[in-house]
């Protein structure tokens, strides 16, 4: 969040033995070579050129 503060978008709070601080739970999401393109890829996180490169280069998809 870049120093932002997390409260505006917690949606939940994790008591630390001194007070409840606000957090963000994530639901995990196994990413696969039939999802990369409608998670990492969409969400921005990573770009095709990042990812296709050296040995993982053979496995992206040629329309990228």
């Amino acid at each position: 969040l870049k120093g932002e503060d997390v409260a505006s978008i917690a949606n939940d709070t994790i008591n630390n033995g001194q007070n409840d601080i606000p957090f963000v739970k994530l639901t995990p999401l196994a990413v696969t070579k039939d999802n990369i393109a409608e998670t990492v890829i969409a969400d921005g996180f990573r770009t095709w050129d990042e990812i296709c490169v050296g040995e993982f280069e053979q496995f992206c998809p040629e329309n990228r």
